[in-house]
């Protein structure tokens, strides 16, 4: 009983230690901010000029934010559903709430993925 505690244990602190590798440095930001991109540019047919005045953009936001878009992006390619509309909409609330507003291209990108 004692070394399934003990292990049980060592595998909560090295997934908390992952995690907060992941979400509070550039690393995660940065595999997010280029998975966005590339699937923006490949979805949504976003031009190689406005790839880059989003990528500055997206340095701007959080870690939080950049899991928003993410979802936002993913849920916006699902198949049609009830589900997903219910879920967009979620989405769409808690990303205006973050205050994403304030950057213009990503307001593009957030009008086009909503609608």
């Amino acid at each position: 009983m004692n070394k399934k505690v003990i292990a049980l244990f060592a595998i909560s602190v090295f997934a908390g230690a992952g995690y907060v590798a992941w979400a509070y440095s550039p690393l995660g930001k940065t595999v997010i901010s280029k998975r966005l991109l590339s699937r923006w540019e490949k979805d949504l047919k976003v031009d190689e000029a406005n790839k880059e005045l989003l990528e500055k953009e997206l340095k701007v936001l959080d870690y939080e934010q950049h899991v928003l878009l993410w979802n936002l992006t993913r849920w916006h390619l699902a198949k049609p559903s009830e589900r997903k509309e219910k879920k967009l909409k979620k989405l769409a609330l808690q990303l205006n709430e973050s205050g994403i507003e304030k950057h213009a291209a990503l307001k593009q990108i957030t009008d086009m993925l909503q609608s």
